[in-house]
């Protein structure tokens, strides 16, 4: 979808990163995705955890042949604390820029260090001004983000945090299970 704000939770270890890096791949090669059309463009793909090396292996094994394919992809590794406006505004100069199609940030909590994410004022200072960006520019913006290691009855509250989480973003994603048994795959 487009100028939306998606939230993609999940517990560690099930494959968020990759599930994403997929989805980047299949929106940067413009290539259908489980069978559904997937309209070509730019990805900024930012990862606070990953390293480069790391991401561009896994995207090579999901390409398979990178010198064929040269997808729109620009890549930040490293800090991206959006509760420091300067970053902020370097994000929002970046988007306009580049004009990506998605915009995946992974994970939330690096996105606010030193913040509580618990707080609603915390948690509303990062995810409102994504999801202006992402209304006033048409770009999807995916952030990735961590479970509860307890579950309840209703599937928001499998999401850790803020309930401002399910207030503001347009879409939350809740992934239960992934198949694959390596990380690199």
């Amino acid at each position: 979808p487009t100028s939306c704000l998606l939230v993609l939770a999940g517990k560690p270890k099930l494959g968020k990163s990759l599930l994403t890096l997929l989805f980047a791949i299949s929106v940067g090669l413009g290539k259908p995705l489980w069978g559904r059309n997937v309209v070509q463009g730019g990805v900024l793909f930012i990862s606070t955890e990953d390293g480069e090396v790391r991401l561009k292996k896994r995207i090579w094994k999901m390409v398979k042949d990178p010198d064929k394919y040269n997808p729109n992809f620009h890549f930040h590794v490293g800090d991206c604390i959006l509760t420091d406006k300067r970053v902020l505004e370097a994000l929002k100069a970046k988007i306009r820029e580049i004009k990506p199609k998605l915009v995946v940030l992974d994970p939330l909590i690096n996105l606010f260090k030193g913040r509580e994410l618990n707080s609603g004022e915390d948690m509303n200072e990062v995810l409102r001004p994504l999801q202006v960006i992402a209304k006033e520019t048409g770009t999807a913006v995916l952030v990735i983000h961590h479970a509860r290691k307890s579950s309840g009855d209703d599937p928001i509250d499998v999401v850790q945090g803020s309930i401002t989480i399910s207030g503001v973003a347009d879409g939350i994603l809740i992934l239960k299970h992934l198949r694959g048994d390596s990380e690199d795959k």
